[in-house]
């Protein structure tokens, strides 16, 4: 049984008698707090060796520090024997061609290999035929049935369909999955990012009685694609129409950032680059009622729709629900609701726990 390293209480399955030992090779994220599967497995009886790399500058330049890394790979080879696994976290495809190199290098040795990726990407990678591979955590995973996908990710799903397909055809030509929008693999598991318990490191303290709330509606980002840019003209509108204090911007501090959603009643969450973001997490960790563009990827154990969250496919649908919400109070029994799915699901020490029950039944 895994426990709880601070509480000493009973987490997680029962995966073996001792305590397992993970390398795990990652660059991590720039922000520490936002390493919630590191940070969850460390919180746990798990022995994690931290294996840290470093910024791709192009495909055929790294980082002066990669002599560095090449010497903790070294040492990684001697102690290979001591660990159950090697958990490879690529953030991007040009650290995935780096990573690639420090795969091919210990492929060999019969340690099981598992990779998260986390990326804002949602192509899978080439590691997908390695041998070694048991289990791959995919950020942003689309389910073999979902077909509402914007055109240019539509494209990139077919593709990858392709490579799933050719991988099991290489492996077991009989049992090749037909192909179709998008295939599915039982090696692949779809992955979240969670959020870290922050308190801590807030300069003001959490309202989670949702008794002191000044501002309506925030959203806050930075407007970087059509989405983001008509739901801010929405809100924009409802400001001006209704007389609510509605709140729209980016460039804020960290702090400013999550302190602004901490006093809303609800808070936008618009997908930028990729689908799944931090800001789905926290907003509703603050117990703000999250808003939030239905996304089109797999979440385990997500989010009800107005029951933990509230989902809309338009911009045109925000001013009913925003409306709504503030109108019959609904904003607050959302955010009490959101706050106790984060703390059941999405908080650091469940995505670790996640992700341990899903090497257990690989």
């Amino acid at each position: 049984m895994f426990k709880n390293k601070t509480t000493g209480s009973i987490l997680g399955p029962k995966m073996s008698s001792k305590s397992l030992n993970i390398a795990y090779i990652s660059s991590l994220h720039s922000q520490y707090f936002r390493n919630t599967l590191y940070i969850g497995l460390n919180k746990l009886d798990v022995s994690v060796d931290l294996y840290p790399t470093h910024k791709i500058l192009s495909p055929t330049r790294v980082h002066p520090v990669y002599s560095t890394l090449m010497e903790d790979i070294r040492i990684l080879k001697n102690k290979l024997s001591s660990y159950d696994y090697i958990v490879v976290s690529p953030r991007n495809d040009l650290e995935q061609i780096y990573l690639n190199r420090i795969i091919k290098s210990i492929e060999k040795y019969e340690i099981p290999l598992v990779i998260v990726d986390i990326g804002d990407i949602l192509e899978y990678r080439p590691v997908l035929f390695s041998k070694k591979l048991i289990k791959y955590f995919k950020r942003e995973f689309i389910p073999p049935t979902y077909r509402k996908v914007p055109h240019h990710h539509r494209v990139r799903s077919v593709l990858n369909s392709v490579a799933i397909s050719c991988r099991a055809y290489w492996n077991n030509p009989l049992f090749a999955p037909i192909l179709s929008f998008q295939t599915y693999d039982p090696k692949i598991a779809p992955f979240f990012l969670g959020i870290t318990d922050i308190k801590r490191m807030l300069n003001f303290n959490i309202d989670n009685s949702c008794k002191h709330k000044p501002i309506d509606v925030s959203f806050i980002a930075r407007l970087n694609n059509p989405l983001r840019r008509q739901i801010s003209n929405k809100l924009v509108e409802l400001k001006n129409k209704y007389d609510l204090n509605i709140v729209v911007g980016s460039g804020f501090s960290l702090s400013e950032y999550y302190k602004i959603i901490s006093l809303s009643k609800i808070s936008i969450s618009v997908p930028g680059i990729g689908f799944d973001t931090f800001r789905y997490y926290e907003i509703p960790y603050f117990s703000t009622a999250l808003v939030s563009f239905r996304l089109p990827i797999q979440i385990p154990d997500n989010f009800e729709n107005w029951k933990s969250a509230v989902f809309f496919d338009e911009p045109d649908e925000i001013e009913d629900i925003i409306l709504k919400l503030l109108a019959t109070k609904k904003w607050k029994r959302i955010g009490h609701a959101g706050y106790r799915k984060i703390m059941k699901n999405f908080i650091d020490i469940k995505v670790a726990e996640y992700f341990l029950e899903k090497l257990e039944k690989r």
